[in-house]
């Protein structure tokens, strides 16, 4: 069995390291810069964005719907310059690893052709309506129900610590449904 990386996955790893020293200066890099405040946050969004042009951002999507199709070495290779180097991608993860898988494994033609796209350049944030008071992110204890109404849901309930609810533009709401 080989373990080591093969020239091709030694060149992507060195395609991957090349544009973050290019494109992440080491003040951004997370740790030693916030994306709690307005400017991080729009250098993380163009960051991701940047990501997304080169269709890196789902790099492990099927082609079909903006990714690259990457092997899993290759993703870990991707994630791993990433985590490295602490890059800034909390706009587009909720996006990409939460709705956006759910969206190409259950989601109807229009939903993907409606979100996907978006989600592959960046554009899109997700941010994630699961904790509630005196439950916190306790799914089991969740108290939100969502009524169905023709072809729409009445929802009522309270959601708490919503990270990046302010910067989202949509939200994954969990709901108690019938």
């Amino acid at each position: 069995m080989q373990f080591s990386l093969t020239s091709k996955q030694r060149e992507w790893r060195d395609d991957v390291r090349q544009f973050l020293a290019a494109e992440l200066p080491p003040e951004r890099e997370m740790g030693r810069a916030s994306e709690e405040d307005a400017e991080g946050w729009t250098f993380a969004r163009a960051f991701n964005r940047a990501l997304g042009k080169r269709g890196w951002l789902t790099a492990a999507w099927p082609q079909e719907y903006g990714g690259l199709a990457l092997s899993f070495t290759d993703q870990a290779i991707y994630m791993e310059e990433m985590t490295y180097h602490r890059a800034p991608l909390t706009p587009s993860q909720m996006a990409i690893r939460m709705a956006g898988s759910t969206i190409i494994v259950h989601g109807t033609d229009e939903q993907k052709r409606q979100q996907l796209p978006s989600i592959a350049s960046g554009d899109r944030v997700f941010c994630q309506g699961f904790s509630e008071p005196n439950a916190g992110s306790d799914l089991a204890s969740l108290q939100t129900r969502a009524i169905a109404d023709g072809d729409d849901f009445i929802v009522n309930g309270n959601k708490i610590w919503t990270s990046h609810a302010h910067n989202a533009d949509w939200m994954m709401l969990l709901a108690r449904t019938d």
